[in-house]
């Protein structure tokens, strides 16, 4: 199992990805996913999500649910993924890149 922290450029990003990934069944049958406690004084709002993949092949559902998110905003902002061991990607650009750099980065050691 891994577990992760993804974040939007600000709440309302990370409401709508955590909205997103919730829907994406393909990653559901690899994802343990819910809302992050909200920062002090913004209750209510998504500002992380918390993540647990339960299969490695999750990797690669990820990355494609974040890559396909990023595609259906007509401007998306950073997207930053946070592993267990305090290690941090933050990504924009180009769809595929990113799916590729996500995965590339959930697989390493």
């Amino acid at each position: 199992m891994v577990d992760l922290q993804i974040a939007g450029s600000d709440p309302e990003e990370s409401a709508a990805l955590y909205h997103w990934l919730r829907a994406d069944a393909g990653l559901a049958e690899h994802a343990r996913i819910r809302a992050g406690r909200p920062a002090e004084g913004h209750l209510g709002a998504i500002e992380i999500i918390d993540l647990v993949l339960t299969h490695a092949t999750g990797a690669a559902s990820l990355a494609l649910a974040v890559a396909g998110w990023r595609r259906s905003r007509a401007k998306p902002g950073p997207t930053t993924v946070t592993r267990a061991d305090g290690k941090s990607l933050t990504v924009s650009g180009p769809p595929e890149v990113v799916a590729e750099t996500i995965e590339r980065f959930l697989t390493e050691d």
